[in-house]
């Protein structure tokens, strides 16, 4: 019995051994050594000049384009009293949006309400797909009391 248990603790561990090192192999294989030379060296990327690169002239633009929204939201905002600022309400997501609309009838979000439009009717909902004018705030403080 003694020799019995010898031989099968001795198959027991050469089995775990080997399992060792294939595991090892395995790894060693799978994974490629990563050292800072190499990755100093050849894993290096290089950004081209020639397409992808932020320049001054494009934040330039970016800037234009920031300052001609600004104007048109404060001018918009200047226009709150007017009874002649016209508006469009749509329907976007489920939900009914406001939009200033310029002399040019450039729209620029003015408000996003909390008005769900499942509840409104069929002819309502059609109407807000394609977009309702108001013109004026009272009109438009009216026309969103009815969808509420």
């Amino acid at each position: 019995m003694n020799k019995r248990f010898c031989i099968w603790t001795a198959i027991i561990a050469l089995i775990i051994i080997s399992l060792i090192v294939i595991y090892r192999i395995t790894n060693t294989i799978n994974k490629p050594n990563i050292s800072e030379e190499n990755i100093n060296s050849t894993n290096s990327i290089n950004i081209s000049t020639e397409q992808g690169e932020v320049t001054d002239e494009c934040l330039d633009e970016w800037d234009d384009y920031n300052k001609y929204v600004g104007e048109k939201i404060e001018e918009a905002s200047n226009n709150l009293q007017e009874d002649d600022t016209h508006y469009l309400l749509k329907d976007v997501w489920g939900y009914i949006e406001v939009y200033y609309l310029d002399n040019d009838k450039q729209e620029y979000l003015y408000k996003k309400t909390s008005i769900a439009t499942d509840y409104l009717s069929q002819e309502d909902i059609d109407d807000l797909k394609i977009g309702i004018e108001v013109v004026g705030v009272q009109a438009l403080n009216k026309m969103l009391e009815d969808f509420e």
